[in-house]
């Protein structure tokens, strides 16, 4: 859930507005008492997904220095890189997993 929540913030342009339609989604679908987990836990998701946005992330830079080539496959890598960080990686040990994963 912690990785689709991610992708939903970045697909979205309002996160807190997309909250609040998945809360009537569930509202609606008979799942009422399901809705207030729903809205705290997409709250506390976002408010960790704002504050690791804030923080430094691997660049197309530091994998280019980690020896992989900007070429077919260098937005999958910088993709992979994206997620590593919303995982609480530093740049470093980020690069560092995706170079290990690529051997």
């Amino acid at each position: 859930r912690i990785v689709k929540s991610n992708m939903m913030f970045d697909a979205s342009v309002c996160p807190g507005d997309l909250i609040l339609l998945a809360r009537a989604d569930v509202t609606r679908t008979s799942q009422a008492d399901q809705a207030e987990d729903l809205s705290a836990f997409l709250h506390d998701r976002l408010r960790v997904y704002i504050e690791r946005a804030g923080q430094p992330m691997a660049t197309g830079d530091d994998l280019i220095d980690a020896g992989f080539t900007p070429g077919p496959g260098f937005a999958e890598l910088m993709t992979r890189a994206r997620r590593l960080h919303f995982a609480g990686l530093s740049p470093e040990k980020a690069v560092r997993q995706i170079v290990i994963e690529s051997r």
